[in-house]
């Protein structure tokens, strides 16, 4: 009587997915098509309201140009001034771009199908 319960005991110990049969396979293929789904997202976040103001520029770019090396922190002040000069234009070519990487990694043609 004692052996039941413990063949029941050790059923539940193993997981869902041993008990069904099924295995989780990590291939390239699918770090590529994650790292494109992120990058997907990546690219549909940069079209949020707040990176089309100057508060990007200033509250995000500013501070962290601040805290590096002149070496880095110049190239990075030159990079806003010229960033902040037209946000609508660079803003949304990087979301595109981000995008358009972003399709392209997960599968998605670049090219709509023909007919």
């Amino acid at each position: 009587m004692s052996a039941a319960p413990e063949s029941a005991a050790s059923a539940r110990a193993q997981p869902a997915s041993a008990s069904l049969g099924v295995r989780l396979r990590v291939t390239t293929r699918g770090i590529q098509i994650a790292l494109g789904l992120i990058w997907l997202l990546v690219g549909l976040l940069q079209f949020q309201s707040f990176m089309y103001t100057h508060g990007i520029v200033t509250e995000v770019f500013g501070p962290a140009a601040e805290k590096q090396w002149s070496i880095v922190g110049g190239p990075m002040n030159t990079i806003d001034a010229f960033y902040g000069r037209d946000l609508t234009l660079w803003n949304t070519l990087a979301a595109e771009i981000q995008c358009a990487i972003g399709r392209r990694r997960s599968g998605g043609s670049a090219r709509a199908s023909a007919g």
